[in-house]
């Protein structure tokens, strides 16, 4: 049974802490709610969808209805071919689903550690950093269809990856419930990456581990804790010009 709340203070749940109330507030726990929450959503034609609350700019006042997805649960399956398909709930916290990962021995992901948000939110804009991208681990993507009430899974081709950008990202009907990755069990790093390759170049036979801890001493160094200083992380989206248009802005500035 749902239970809808009113006037909830969303300032603890987005990390640039800005103060916020929702007028109607559900809290998503468990796949039984969905055709529920489908069912009302008639009467809350305003509605968004509540994961991490990173990279979210929240109004003073929210006269809509937010549904904080707050599904959890991992599950890890070897495929006997060398890799793990390993399911995360969309509510699971990503940096916490990347450690996981790691002591799982399933491997890929370290580059993206302590990126702030939940794994619901990770294949929506395929986030990336230091030359990884999620989408290259996504098998497939399961998501709630709120028009039609059903479960949908979508494969890596059908969510449409591209830089920091998929098909669901201008799909509101959708509201992901898992993501299904899969990961290799024997460690490949990418380290190629400007100050990460320095650094990961003096250590001796360096290890995923190795590796995420460099990436996440990196991110320190250049980011507050969210939870101390209110912050988006590293958010930024690169501009994409045509090549004679690069090659124009080379020779002007080589």
């Amino acid at each position: 049974m749902l239970t809808i709340q009113n006037s909830i203070d969303l300032t603890q749940l987005n990390t640039l802490h800005l103060n916020s109330i929702a007028n109607h507030y559900i809290q998503l726990a468990s796949l039984e709610q969905l055709d529920e929450i489908a069912s009302i959503l008639t009467d809350y034609p305003r509605y968004f969808v509540l994961g991490g609350g990173s990279n979210l700019i929240l109004p003073e006042n929210y006269d809509g209805l937010v549904i904080h997805n707050q599904l959890k649960g991992t599950t890890f399956d070897d495929d006997s071919s060398g890799y793990k398909l390993v399911t995360a709930a969309a509510g699971e916290i990503w940096d916490d689903f990347v450690a996981n990962c790691l002591a799982n021995q399933a491997y890929g992901l370290e580059n993206l550690s302590l990126i702030p948000g939940t794994v619901g939110a990770s294949p929506v804009q395929n986030i990336g950093a230091y030359g990884v991208e999620v989408k290259d681990f996504i098998d497939y993507v399961t998501v709630y269809d709120f028009n039609l009430r059903q479960l949908t899974k979508l494969s890596n081709a059908e969510c449409q990856f591209s830089y920091r950008n998929s098909y669901l990202k201008n799909k509101p009907q959708y509201l992901v419930v898992s993501v299904t990755f899969k990961l290799p069990t024997t460690a490949k790093l990418m380290i190629s990456y400007g100050d990460i390759a320095k650094q990961m170049a003096m250590i001796d036979n360096p290890t995923a581990r190795d590796l995420r801890a460099c990436i996440i001493a990196t991110r320190r160094s250049k980011l507050p804790d969210p939870a101390e200083i209110g912050n988006a992380g590293s958010f930024f989206h690169n501009p994409i010009i045509a090549s004679v248009q690069a090659q124009e802005l080379k020779q002007r500035f080589p």
